[in-house]
């Protein structure tokens, strides 16, 4: 009868340790899982507001060049200029009318 006894307890120890190796198993990849999700997270985030900072750094490039700048939303384009190119041309077209009528 004690042969019975000690294995029936060695099975519910082996039981406990199983399930506890388990548990253990599955808490520590939920973790690695959700460190994971996060790191994805801030890298797209990351990627996301670089890609804003390099098209706002376009738009101002090329608007610097005094000329006409496109943007497209879809089907929709619009072309943007610089205020200050704007405010040059007027200047100089101003200029040239009070030099012509010298």
């Amino acid at each position: 009868m004690r042969k019975s006894s000690s294995v029936k307890a060695f099975d519910m120890k082996s039981v406990y340790i199983m399930i506890l190796v388990l548990w253990i198993v599955f808490s520590v990849s939920y973790v690695v899982l959700d460190v994971w999700e996060e790191f994805k997270i801030n890298k797209m985030e990351a990627a996301y507001n670089q890609g804003k900072a390099d098209a706002v750094r376009t738009v101002i490039r090329e608007t610097a060049k005094c000329s006409a700048v496109p943007l497209y939303d879809g089907d929709k384009k619009v072309e943007i200029f610089s205020l200050e190119c704007l405010k040059k041309a007027q200047q100089k077209q101003a200029d040239q009318s009070t030099q012509e009528e010298k």
